[in-house]
């Protein structure tokens, strides 16, 4: 039976190796994490043919072009509940249906949903219709009888939250990240003994995260041949855990983007959020400004205004003001440790200064951080301790027009916004952003 249809109709078998980069980072014969009761785990190991088995998932999965599977999500009971637990064995949420996928034109995927879960304060499971995309998010809302369509970042309802009942992440990747990332990097990795689910040979891995209770931690069953999960075991606290079971399907038709369309059954209603999304939306036309003189030009955060002038410190203490970046290029990231894809943003920082050196200043501000700690710690550790991070911006974020995070600006030599990024999508924002720079810095 065809699980996964690879692209060129190639099916390859996977050797189950992992990178170098990743053996060498590995902890080899690293002793156990060492947990005491109601305490963190103090002890990190890492198990290099864990990451080789994650790595290789991974590379099977962004091998396929389309996926088909059931999934069937239950919460159980595994073992005598700690005593303050106990009153979760009353609860009962689960889940049950298909998942479709295939990738667009540019290689991300696009995934519908169909099936029905569980609800807390329901007697009776409901159905949930939902199409992901890269941009937008639609889904069937069976109560008010409408289908409502939203910018991923702005999508709210119960059907939509209900996504995560069908464990998509785990093969999908959460959003800017790839199938595994999150659990690759856990503290704890370690690779157990294979186990036969449903017929097939599967790797085990359990992903630890060192919290009380064991809560978070992860067991992770996966096709040793084709490297698609069967099994994922996450674990509520000691005794409880949601499962998600797999099991994939011969594909019945030719599955692409347009085959996993969702439309409006027959007098429903359609609704759109925000307005912007609806297909008679006409945006408001461009404004153009042309370069303003040094003293001049309106201030604001468009492209083109003048850009807002700002002044704060660092979590280092640093007075740093938008006088002393005046001169040269900039680039300022409005972002936390808490935006997803924080990592890459990290990783974009890292290449501009090692690629554009002192020719671009960068300066970055911490966003509703709770603990500024995080977001420092994320960028000392790439070694750029050295580019500011303002704390408590609140002034800065009202003056640049900041209503999500991330955000990336471009302001030139004069002081003038040339770039605002759009969207959460971090790829095309870089590709930009280095665009905008060059523009900028050409025949330097």
């Amino acid at each position: 039976m065809t699980m996964i249809n690879r692209a060129g109709g190639v099916c390859v078998l996977l050797a189950l190796a992992g990178s170098p980069a990743a053996t060498a980072t590995a902890q080899e014969g690293a002793p156990p994490a060492v947990r005491q009761s109601g305490e963190q785990a103090v002890e990190n190991s890492r198990d290099s043919r864990a990451i080789e088995i994650l790595e290789a998932a991974q590379a099977a999965i962004g091998e396929a072009s389309t996926i088909r599977y059931d999934i069937v999500k239950t919460m159980e009971k595994t073992d005598e509940l700690p005593a303050d637990f106990a009153m979760m064995t009353s609860i009962s949420i689960g889940a049950k249906g298909t998942v479709r996928a295939a990738k667009d034109d540019q290689g991300r995927w696009v995934y519908r949903i169909d099936g029905t879960a569980d609800d807390i304060g329901r007697k009776d499971a409901f159905e949930i219709v939902v199409l992901r995309g890269p941009q937008t998010v639609a889904w069937l809302d069976q109560e008010n009888r409408t289908k409502v369509t939203a910018n991923r970042g702005l999508a709210r309802g119960r059907e939509l939250s209900t996504e995560n009942e069908f464990g998509v992440q785990f093969v999908f990747g959460e959003p800017f990240k790839e199938p595994f990332e999150n659990i690759i990097a856990a503290p704890t990795l370690e690779a157990l003994e294979p186990e036969v689910i449903d017929g097939t040979l599967c790797d085990v891995v359990r992903a630890g995260f060192g919290r009380p209770n064991d809560s978070g931690d992860k067991f992770l069953y996966i096709g040793r041949v084709d490297g698609l999960p069967r099994l994922v075991r996450d674990v509520l606290v000691t005794g409880f855990e949601n499962r998600f079971a797999y099991t994939y399907q011969a594909a019945t038709d030719e599955l692409n983007t347009e085959s996993l369309a969702l439309e409006a059954p027959q007098g429903w209603e359609v609704a759109y959020r925000p307005e912007s999304l609806r297909p008679d939306f006409v945006a408001p036309a461009e404004r153009e400004f042309e370069a303003a003189a040094e003293g001049e030009g309106l201030v604001g955060f468009l492209v083109g205004d003048r850009a807002p002038a700002f002044d704060g410190f660092t979590m280092l203490g640093d007075e740093v003001s938008f006088e002393s970046i005046k001169g040269t290029p900039a680039v300022l990231v409005f972002w936390a440790s808490w935006v997803p894809g924080a990592d890459n943003i990290v990783d974009f920082l890292t290449s501009t200064r090692q690629n554009r050196g002192d020719g671009v200043a960068l300066v970055t501000f911490a966003v509703r951080e709770r603990n500024p700690d995080d977001a420092f710690n994320l960028l000392a550790n790439a070694g750029l301790s050295e580019v500011p991070m303002m704390i408590n911006p609140r002034d800065t974020l009202l003056a640049y027009g900041v209503t999500q995070a991330p955000l990336v600006v471009v302001v030139d030599a004069e002081g003038i916004i040339r770039y605002r990024s759009e969207g959460r999508e971090l790829e095309p924002i870089f590709a930009k952003v280095n665009e905008t720079l060059d523009a900028l810095t050409a025949g330097e």
